[in-house]
């Protein structure tokens, strides 16, 4: 049985990544830095009779790792998407910028799923937590999720004899790279 009266959880899709392998800094476990704009959708379902909302969001860096080597190509099929919110990993603290699809967070129709897109053009890998908050019966609760982003591909773009890093929207077209990229396609 749950804890809260109502279902949540966060789902990271993706496309291309790189895999850190477990060790002092990164933990026991392996895990994964999902390429920049990737999706990431926070789901909310009120279990009982009271209604849930999704009511703030905030993202704070931890730390900024050396990238890996190690690309990961996943099964995720990513059709092209529009988020409700980017999320810029690069400025300090980091901006979750509204879009044009996005529910306004004040709003008196509960937000029961968000789609985010956390950008970066940091070749580090970026360690980050998402809090979400969410009103359930005039209740708040919090939720702290770990994640991982980057801008590394290590793919290269050769064109004659000049080699060049592939960006990330070269590599996962249908991650979400702002509309700037979207318009120039």
């Amino acid at each position: 049985m749950s804890e809260f009266p109502y279902a949540f959880h966060v789902e990271l899709h993706r496309t291309f990544g790189l895999r850190l392998e477990p060790g002092p800094v990164v933990g026991p476990d392996p895990v994964e830095a999902a390429l920049s704009g990737h999706r990431l959708g926070i789901r909310l379902r009120p279990t009982g009779p009271d209604q849930a909302s999704i009511v703030g969001l905030a993202a704070e860096i931890t730390d900024r790792l050396p990238p890996t080597t190690r690309s990961v190509m996943t099964d995720d099929i990513l059709e092209p998407w529009e988020p409700d919110l980017a999320l810029l990993l690069d400025t300090n603290p980091p901006e979750l910028r509204m879009l044009p699809s996005a529910p306004p967070l004040s709003s008196t129709e509960p937000i029961h799923s968000l789609d985010l897109a956390p950008l970066t053009a940091d070749l580090r890998v970026t360690r980050w937590l998402l809090r979400v908050q969410i009103n359930c019966a005039g209740e708040l609760y919090e939720h702290v999720h770990p994640l991982y982003a980057t801008a590394t591909t290590n793919m290269l773009e050769i064109v004659g004899d000049r080699r060049s890093p592939m960006l990330p929207d070269q590599v996962a077209p249908t991650h979400w790279h702002g509309p700037e990229h979207r318009s120039a396609r």
